[in-house]
């Protein structure tokens, strides 16, 4: 899901509510999660889900408890549970149902590649309309030029020409740069975004110790008796005890 967030839209922030997906008590943890993602500021979408598994493995999100905490969740909810052929109660309470939690990020995120040709169109357009008004007044004053009551004030009316013929290229380079810096700094937060994914920290010689599926962050957290994976860029190992 990250990895097609960033392919689509860079700008885009996740918020992660990491919770059981089976098994008991992960029905409660997973409406815990769509009631505190509403209680945070500038949540645009939920996106609740996981991969396919058995009947069994699903049944967390056929629960009463989450689909009473999807239905009054007053933020959007796209339910992506499962693979295409699964459905659950949560797909039906959810705004919106993906097949797939892939899929769901490329429903919640717009594509910057639309984006950018709206742009490039929105400039091209913007540049001939006013091109297209500039000429039409330029036509308009030629024609009073050369009306016998302007005949006489022709130097007045040429230095006005040249005025609009200035402002024009002004619009012109304003608009430009204003959508060249734009996309300057778009193209440098995708690069700051890639630069912060969890491959590339990897690639550094960085890895990712986890127990139980949880990330251990600080020794004080590690527990000794527990089997350990140890994740490289090239693979994982599993380390028992």
């Amino acid at each position: 899901m990250i990895s097609v967030a960033s392919r689509r839209y860079p700008l885009a922030e996740i918020v992660l509510y990491p919770s059981k997906v089976q098994g008991e008590g992960a029905a409660a943890e997973i409406a815990a999660g769509i009631k505190t993602l509403n209680q945070l500021p500038d949540i645009d979408v939920i996106i609740i889900g996981r991969g396919g598994g058995s009947l069994e493995d699903l049944w967390a999100f056929n629960e009463e408890i989450v689909a009473i905490a999807v239905f009054n969740s007053k933020i959007p909810v796209i339910s992506a549970v499962g693979h295409e052929i699964d459905f659950t109660i949560s797909d039906f309470a959810a705004d919106l149902r993906a097949p797939t939690p892939s899929a769901a990020m490329e429903l919640a995120t717009p594509d910057k590649d639309k984006i950018f040709a709206f742009i490039n169109e929105f400039s091209y357009n913007s540049t001939a309309n006013i091109c297209d008004i500039a000429g039409n007044y330029k036509d308009t004053l030629k024609r009073i030029n050369n009306s016998y009551g302007f005949r006489s004030p022709f130097d007045l009316i040429r230095n006005k020409t040249q005025f609009l013929d200035n402002l024009i290229f002004r619009i012109q380079s304003s608009t430009d740069i204003f959508f060249s810096e734009k996309n300057n700094s778009l193209k440098l937060l995708t690069k700051i975004i890639e630069n912060n994914d969890i491959s590339t920290q990897l690639k550094k010689g960085f890895a990712l110790v986890s127990q139980n599926g949880k990330i251990i962050t600080r020794s004080l957290n590690y527990d000794k008796g527990t089997e350990s994976t140890i994740r490289f860029f090239d693979g994982e190992i599993k380390i028992k005890l």
